[in-house]
């Protein structure tokens, strides 16, 4: 029973579709018959080629802009790279502004301490000739000194004319043959005897 049932409904499901179907097939023909009798098929080729010109026309607009817009973008571009360009021009003059002005800084520098080192040098050059004159000038006016004293001081009596004093004394005393001894050297009192020594007072 109810197999028989499922069978029923689903012929008379299929009958339903067949008649929309049907239904629907028919109602496209008179359709079609009415739009032929207005001749719409006929005026679908201009309308066609309405719409694509109204499409090229709006391709060629949007092409138009595009260009436009790359345009833009690499007017864009090549003023951002000028830019950029200016920046690292300005900026690589900067550095080099400042490479100058240390080197400039250190020349002056490394002047300065040749500057300073020479006249280190020539101050202690003045300072040792100072040194060296005054030691000059001392030894000169100890040199002088010595002089003064040796003029000032009785002269010595050199050896000889000691010995000729000695003999002297020994010829013209009375003691003279004795103490004197005849050989004409000279003999220090200490060594001489006692007639010797008188003779010579005498």
């Amino acid at each position: 029973e109810k197999v028989k049932r499922e069978r029923e409904r689903y012929e008379a499901d299929v009958v339903e579709k067949a008649r929309r179907a049907r239904e629907r097939w028919e109602a496209d023909c008179r359709d079609k018959a009415a739009l032929t009798a207005f001749a719409v098929f006929g005026q679908m080729d201009a309308f066609r080629k309405s719409a694509m010109a109204g499409r090229e026309i709006a391709h060629r607009a949007a092409c138009d802009e595009e260009d436009r817009r790359a345009e833009m973008e690499a007017e864009r571009g090549k003023l951002s790279r000028a830019r950029a360009r200016k920046e690292e021009e300005a900026r690589k003059r900067a550095e080099e502004e400042e490479r100058l002005r240390r080197e400039e800084e250190e020349r002056k520098a490394e002047e300065e301490r040749k500057r300073k080192e020479e006249e280190r040098k020539r101050k202690e050059a003045e300072e040792a000739e100072a040194r060296k004159k005054e030691m000059e000038r001392m030894a000169e006016a100890q040199k002088k000194k010595e002089r003064e004293r040796a003029e000032q001081a009785p002269p010595a009596r050199s050896s000889r004319d000691l010995d000729a004093a000695a003999a002297g004394g020994s010829g013209s005393g009375p003691g003279g043959g004795s103490g004197g001894g005849g050989s004409g050297r000279y003999v220090p009192p200490s060594r001489r005897g006692g007639g010797g020594g008188g003779g010579y007072g005498d």
